[in-house]
Order: C-alpha cells, then structure tokens, then sequence
C-alpha cells in the first residue's frame, strides 16, 4: 500500500467519524517538517465544510508521499478556502 492509499483510507475514516459524531468542518495539518511539498503547505491550516468534503482537492491525500492529516474543527468559521485556524494545535500533557 502506497502512503496515498493509506491516507486516502485515514482520509475516508475521519470523514466518516466527524459526520457520526456532528462535526460540521475539519481543518488540514501537515506534518510542518521540510518534507512537506508546495501542494500539502497550500492546505495547511485551512478550514472546510465536511459535506464539502472532496478527497485530492480539499481533503488529503494531495500527493503521492501525503502525510497529511484532518482535524475536527469546533464551532463554525465562515470560510472554507482561507486558514482560519493556523494556531490551533492540541497538546497532551
């Protein structure tokens, strides 16, 4: 299995789960290392509607080495194409 493919099925998984659980947008991290290509740093940190959601244009993967991931965004910002959010990390302490 290529990365892709496995973050096409990461992808596809979170998806489903935001939708289960009533999330109505997520938000695209990348890994922030020098790996990371112009694609996947032209998604980092902006927000999207889920029932938006199209894997390879606004939800990853968005190349053939993609890490990217989805994050469930809590409460509504009113756009899908600009980074609402860039700051926003979770911490485990």
């Amino acid at each position: 299995m290529s990365r892709a493919d496995f973050t096409r099925q990461s992808t596809e998984r979170s998806l489903q789960e935001l939708k289960d659980s009533d999330y109505k947008q997520y938000k695209v991290d990348t890994s922030g290392d020098s790996r990371v290509c112009d694609a996947c740093k032209a998604q980092d940190g902006k927000v999207y509607n889920i029932k938006d959601a199209v894997i390879g244009v606004n939800a990853p993967p968005f190349c053939d080495e993609c890490r990217c991931i989805i994050m469930p965004v809590f409460g509504d910002f009113e756009t899908e194409d600009s980074p609402v959010i860039t700051d926003f990390q979770i911490k485990i302490t």
